[in-house]
């Protein structure tokens, strides 16, 4: 990743919308769950309609990994 962390670590995240280091809230608007990653690496232009891409650890505190893409609603916090 961008910052030399791999991107497995626990509750981090790839935004192009947010600094580097920046705590979101993340929301599935589907079922309320939240969790809060850390910004830490930058989304590819082949993703560039992607808003956030989670590691898997944060992914599965808010969806079932069988999900794959799911509507988030998105809140920085620091």
């Amino acid at each position: 990743m961008a910052n030399g962390k791999k991107f497995q670590d626990k509750n981090v995240c790839a935004a192009n919308a947010y600094p580097l280091g920046a705590l979101i809230l993340v929301e599935n608007t589907r079922n309320k769950k939240r969790v809060v990653v850390q910004v830490s690496d930058r989304i590819s232009k082949k993703w560039a309609g992607t808003r956030v891409d989670l590691c898997r650890e944060a992914f599965k505190q808010i969806a079932d990994l069988k999900t794959g893409i799911i509507p988030v609603k998105i809140r920085r916090i620091r």
